[in-house]
């Protein structure tokens, strides 16, 4: 008994095999090509990310620098101005100063608050008599916030009653809003 062997021709299935498996081969190498293309170009770009990263931190510590000193400039500006603001001299402040010590018999024409740059209050106006002016007198030197009083005109008015003006130096608290 003899074995023969047979020999099958090449069929079309197998030039479909071989494409496959070159085709496999191809892309293979090309995926291997591509990792270490893309692996390549991220390199880069993290090394330009890490050299812009550094240029960006020196720009910004010179640019960090530049804006505090124009912080700490407007700061020194604000704070002068705080000052100015807490130390001015608010004469309807006075005000009220002005209606807790006018005796009610007494009709006050004008004050001048804050007068001639001081803690100075100037009234003038008409007192019914000679007594009710004493009494405004005595309210005035009998006020703790009052320093100084002077009478520097009276006068009989041609209406009746008496024309005066009072000069008073009085405390610096009635001005200001913060003492």
């Amino acid at each position: 008994m003899a074995i023969e062997i047979e020999t099958k021709k090449s069929s079309k299935s197998s030039f479909f095999i071989n494409f496959l498996f070159y085709l496999s081969i191809i892309l293979l190498i090309g995926s291997a090509a591509t990792f270490f293309v893309l692996n390549h170009l991220e390199n880069k770009a993290e090394e330009k990310i890490k050299n812009t990263e550094k240029e960006l931190e020196k720009l910004t510590g010179e640019e960090m620098e530049r804006l505090e000193s124009k912080l700490k400039n407007i700061e020194v500006k604000t704070s002068n101005y705080e000052d100015i603001l807490n130390n001015k001299k608010i004469a309807s402040k006075a005000v009220p100063f002005v209606e807790e010590i006018c005796h009610p018999k007494v009709q006050l024409n004008s004050a001048k608050l804050g007068a001639e740059g001081a803690n100075r209050i100037v009234l003038t106006g008409k007192a019914e008599s000679y007594e009710v002016l004493e009494q405004q007198l005595m309210i005035l030197r009998n006020e703790r916030r009052v320093n100084s009083l002077s009478l520097d005109q009276i006068k009989k008015s041609s209406e009746g009653g008496i024309s005066f003006e009072i000069s008073a130096s009085v405390s610096s608290s009635i001005f200001y809003q913060n003492k």
